[in-house]
């Protein structure tokens, strides 16, 4: 038997990676998985969500298929390649300013060298927990 509250995962996807990291916990196949049949309960606010009724049926296929046309539409891996800086320090406002530099320093250095290429820069922004 497995229980799993999705609300929170539902809401926590939508604010970072997408649904599908929801679904990437293998809800509903975290259960039955020896010789005996499994059972689990799903329990979300918004049971009309596409990912919790695939979960739901095991559509694996389906999911897929919803999943890596919206990474492809989005640029998302694995059609792109992620990278993530990330700058320290004791002081915050130093570290915000250090952020900002660097920050416009790559912006103008793929203006002037990789304008061709679909790079997407998102501006500095507070680690989720510091």
């Amino acid at each position: 038997f497995f229980f799993f509250q999705a609300e929170d995962g539902i809401r926590d996807a939508q604010e970072s990676r997408g649904l599908g990291d929801v679904y990437k916990r293998q809800v509903v196949g975290r259960s039955g998985r020896s010789k005996d049949k499994g059972e689990a309960v799903i329990q979300t606010y918004t049971p009309e969500n596409e990912v919790i009724k695939l979960a739901k049926e095991q559509d694996y296929f389906k999911f897929y298929d919803m999943e890596i046309d919206m990474r492809k539409l989005l640029l998302y891996p694995p059609f792109v390649d992620i990278c993530v800086i990330e700058i320290a320090g004791n002081e915050e406002n130093k570290v915000q300013s250090a952020c900002y530099y660097f920050y416009n320093k790559l912006v103008e250095l793929v203006k002037e060298r990789y304008d061709k290429l679909p790079l997407r820069i998102f501006s500095p922004s507070a680690a989720v927990v510091y």
